[in-house]
């Protein structure tokens, strides 16, 4: 007795023709997708939000010692004027302080970033013979949401004073953070720097017939690190600089000041040389207690989360390394935040994935058709993380957003097909010629509905684009 022979396919069905008549190509291709969407999604970097870049531009200039006042007539419309010159400018603000200007230049959207920053410093290196002496050159800075510090730390000690903490902040433990990969900038707050300072005696002056400004002169003569030319010697040749840089008291109070009779007057003999701590202009404190605060910034495109784990370790080695000497305390740690609200996000994405495997099920009444439905979540999901890797994407609370509403539209499209296919199994066609016929029929209405809602986006986005331009500039 011989078997029943196969029924023979109908031929065409594209893509579908070929899924239907190569199961097992077809199930290697799907494990080959979810293979690369869990490699790539091992590597997206995690951060809350995605990068953006704003047009917005602010520049920062200091003038030491000047009143409001002063700065806002020679510094700051000076370089509003500079500014306003840019294509593409929308609007500026400006705040003049004691001794600071901050002027913030907002740009149309849809301007060249970085076209416009290089145009800014350009406007602003030609007013620079505009601007009163004693200035310090403008900084220019593009807004940057990763400007942010991903980390605070917190630096203190109960037997170490707050310049001992500055020094070791400012040194070693710079140092050591800013060799953590993805960490883009140290900043450090609340410091105390080391100071020397010099308390002349006016009676000696008067006595030597000297005046304060005679011992600057000779201070600032004393502070020499010049180059001094060359030595060559056969193969060789050595630079030579003349240095003579004093950075103790001692070494200060050996300065000749002046020169009576063909002896040498030294700093020693009209002042008094300390080493002091200088004047503290911020302060930080944890618990009440001094501290040194410390910000660690990332660089742009960095995980956050990578990043701020790293720091932890590094910190963690450092302090013991210390044996207690000083402690570091995390004050802030953003990536908690991120990743809380990342694993929320993917806690109502598989949520609503159940949900919607469940309604499928109520619905359909055929566990083969809820199978099929079901399988088309992971495969679509997980391979989707291939190409958000490719692309440079961030797993950040956006994009986790838009897959839950993806699989929705998922659900959609597969329901449709699936009832399609059933229809034509319950008329009494094979598996094989239902699948093909079922989704061959319905193609066309599925394509539509899924690029009508596709569509819909690109308008919106050019409306709000445009709304907010209209409105910025009203």
């Amino acid at each position: 007795m011989s078997a029943p022979a196969e029924p023979e396919l109908p031929r065409g069905g594209g893509l579908v023709g070929v899924a239907v008549r190569q199961p097992v190509f077809t199930t290697m291709v799907m494990a080959g997708l979810m293979v690369l969407g869990a490699f790539s999604f091992r590597r997206l970097a995690i951060d809350e939000f995605p990068q953006i870049s704003f047009p917005i531009v602010s520049i920062v200039a200091a003038y030491p010692g000047a009143a409001p006042e002063v700065v806002e007539r020679t510094v700051t419309q000076v370089l509003e004027e500079a500014v306003g010159t840019t294509p593409g400018i929308q609007k500026v603000t400006s705040v003049s302080l004691e001794g600071v200007s901050t002027i913030t230049a907002q740009f149309h959207l849809g301007v060249d970033v970085p076209t416009t920053v290089a145009s800014v410093r350009s406007n602003l290196e030609q007013a620079m013979p505009r601007l009163p002496q004693g200035i310090e050159p403008p900084l220019v800075q593009q807004f940057n949401t990763s400007d942010q510090p991903v980390l605070s730390l917190a630096l203190s000690s109960k037997s170490r004073s707050v310049m001992e903490l500055t020094e070791l902040a400012e040194g070693d433990l710079r140092r050591a953070l800013e060799g953590v990969e993805g960490v883009g900038r140290v900043q450090v707050s609340g410091g105390v720097s080391r100071e020397v300072a010099v308390r002349l005696d006016l009676a000696k002056l008067r006595a030597m017939g000297l005046s304060p400004g005679d011992v600057v002169r000779a201070l600032d003569a004393s502070q020499v690190d010049l180059p001094a030319g060359r030595i060559s010697d056969g193969n060789r040749e050595v630079l030579v600089r003349a240095l003579s840089r004093t950075r103790t008291p001692a070494g200060l109070e050996r300065v000749v000041v002046a020169r009576r009779g063909g002896t040498p007057v030294r700093l020693e003999q009209v002042a008094t040389v300390v080493e002091r701590p200088a004047e503290a202009h911020s302060g930080a404190y944890i618990n009440g207690k001094p501290a040194i605060g410390i910000d660690l910034l990332k660089t742009a495109g960095a995980n956050t989360v990578t990043v701020a784990a790293a720091v932890q370790r590094t910190v963690a080695a450092i302090a013991s390394a210390r044996s207690g000497d000083v402690s570091i305390e995390v004050v802030r740690d953003n990536a908690v935040s991120i990743r809380a609200s990342v694993e929320a996000v993917q806690g109502e994405l598989l949520l609503g994935a159940l949900l919607t495997v469940l309604v499928v099920f109520l619905f359909l009444g055929d566990l083969r058709a809820t199978a099929i439905t079901s399988l088309a979540l992971p495969v679509s999901v997980v391979s989707a993380f291939t190409l958000m890797y490719a692309l440079r994407f961030t797993l950040n609370t956006l994009t986790l957003m838009a897959l839950s509403i993806s699989i929705g539209l998922l659900i959609d499209d597969a329901i449709v097909v699936i009832e399609s296919v059933v229809r034509k199994r319950e008329a009494g066609a094979t598996a094989f010629v239902a699948a093909l016929d079922g989704t061959r029929e319905i193609f066309l209405a599925v394509m539509a509905t899924t690029l009508s809602i596709v569509a819909v986006f690109v308008p919106v986005i050019r409306l709000r684009r445009a709304g907010m331009q209209i409105g910025d500039s009203e």
